[in-house]
């Protein structure tokens, strides 16, 4: 079972490492009064006794002064699930931490296989675990690294390790996008699924330049009172996350859960052979056009010299995501020669680069010593159900000698 959960508690690492998050993330806007920031206020008083002005009483010389608490929100979300097939390795579960409080934090993360799903993931081949993204270009705010984002940013390998830990620091209002990176295990089914809960702690960042900083776990106000206005207060205002432990309402800590969901394309093939009556082929190179081709139901016809037959290669996809790439061969046996080949039904040649392609010998190719090879290249079958497959065909026709 998965299990990297978040150790709360002290952590070291030097300043290089720990500012290397930088602070270039998007804003969520909240625009909160920075904590720590003194709100100061004075007031005039001005009277007057039988008509007499008497002497200003103000506090221009001592103002009323509190200074703003820390508000401390973290929030962790799933943006989208990630699509996998039996067998992956590195698979990236993506989630978004967002710092919704009002100052710098840095956050620690962990996370674990939840509920009793069907499948547990295992360690990625490529370590760490963890890796999360500074952005600064997410132009539409939508919380979801693009590819354009992504190619402008930096991945940073979060280490949990104490001593070479590599942490999200985040300014209020700021982001970063976290990645669970694991491996998925063979002997899969379409559909099945894991859930994987992301924690992340709030940490207090203690010391300086030039020194070790430290991150200690971020604890309220013990008193739940601000007796002294100028004493800055945290006050923890993050919600209850779907994790059952590490996570409940202000708690400093907040939680969510993504799912790697298995998607298999389920393709089979089979071929078989039919002789084609000169009534319905009328010549032997004339295949039926794309959306009038039906495959034979049975043979009626003889197989006799200058006859034509027609092989029919079925390629079927009843799982839930589309078989791409799709190569077929077929070297038509000696004692033939090949009229035509097409490609009908559901099976369609790619649009996008290598070009899918079918090649074929020229119309009255004896197929002697494999003169005849039939190939498709980088087809595309798209997705189907079990009970609705998508349907697509090889025709190759040819006349025996």
């Amino acid at each position: 079972m998965t299990n990297r959960k978040l150790v709360k508690g002290l952590m070291g690492a030097t300043v290089l490492t720990a500012l290397s998050a930088g602070n270039a993330f998007a804003q969520v806007d909240n625009e909160f009064t920075a904590a720590g920031l003194p709100i100061s206020n004075t007031f005039t008083l001005n009277y007057e006794v039988n008509n007499t002005p008497q002497t200003e009483i103000n506090n221009t010389a001592t103002p009323t002064v509190f200074n703003v608490d820390r508000l401390v929100n973290v929030t962790v979300s799933s943006p989208a699930n990630t699509m996998v097939i039996a067998d992956q390795d590195d698979a990236l579960l993506p989630f978004v931490l967002v710092n919704n409080g009002n100052d710098t934090h840095a956050y620690l993360l962990g996370f674990e296989q939840a509920g009793s799903d069907q499948f547990d993931t295992t360690a990625a081949t490529t370590a760490p675990d963890i890796i999360f993204y500074v952005d600064s270009d997410d132009t539409n705010a939508d919380g979801v690294l693009s590819d354009a984002e992504r190619a402008a940013a930096t991945p940073q390998s979060y280490n949990t390790t104490p001593g070479s830990v590599n942490i999200p620091v985040l300014l209020a209002d700021d982001r970063a996008f976290v990645f669970v990176r694991q491996n998925i295990p063979a002997g899969l089914t379409d559909a099945d699924q894991s859930g994987i809960l992301l924690y992340a702690d709030t940490q207090t960042i203690t010391g300086g330049s030039g020194t070790t900083l430290t991150y200690t776990e971020t604890l309220g106000d013990t008193d739940g009172n601000d007796a002294n206005a100028l004493t800055v207060e945290n006050v923890l205002a993050d919600e209850d996350g779907p994790a059952t432990t590490n996570d409940g309402a202000t708690d400093g800590a907040h939680s969510a859960q993504g799912f790697y969901i298995v998607e298999n394309p389920n393709v089979t093939a089979t071929k078989e052979v039919f002789g084609v009556s000169a009534a319905t082929a009328g010549t032997c190179d004339a295949i039926a056009a794309v959306g009038s081709y039906n495959k034979p139901i049975e043979n009626t016809e003889y197989f006799t010299p200058n006859s034509c037959v027609e092989y029919v290669i079925q390629v079927e996809n009843s799982g839930s995501t589309d078989a791409t790439n799709i190569d077929l061969t077929d070297i038509l046996p000696d004692n033939l020669t090949i009229r035509q080949a097409a490609v009908r039904g559901d099976l369609e040649l790619s649009a996008t680069a290598p070009v899918g392609n079918l090649a074929q010998p020229g119309a009255g190719t004896p197929c002697d010593s494999g003169a005849c090879t039939v190939a498709l290249t980088n087809a595309e079958l798209a997705s189907g159900t079990p009970g609705t497959p998508t349907v697509g065909y090889l025709v190759i026709r040819a006349t025996i000698d």
